[in-house]
């Protein structure tokens, strides 16, 4: 299977799924911005705060840090 790149906004419902997409994508980037050292690995991935999208390196470093919301607890 061929990863792609997945929409901040997307991936902010996965872990706040009860909750509005606007809200969600927030909660996910202030989780994100208050985090030094996950935003340290994102940025020498490439990642730039304005993008849209995580690239699947980007998503991988973000389930290394907070986990994977599409696997059951």
């Amino acid at each position: 299977m061929k990863r792609t790149f997945i929409s901040k906004t997307d991936l902010a419902v996965a872990y706040f799924p009860y909750v509005n997409e606007h809200s969600a994508r927030h909660k996910l980037m202030g989780i994100i911005d208050s985090d030094a050292k996950l935003m340290e690995s994102l940025s020498q991935s490439g990642y730039i705060r304005t993008s849209r999208q995580f690239s699947p390196k980007q998503v991988d470093i973000i389930f290394d840090h907070l986990g994977n919301p599409y696997k059951g607890s």
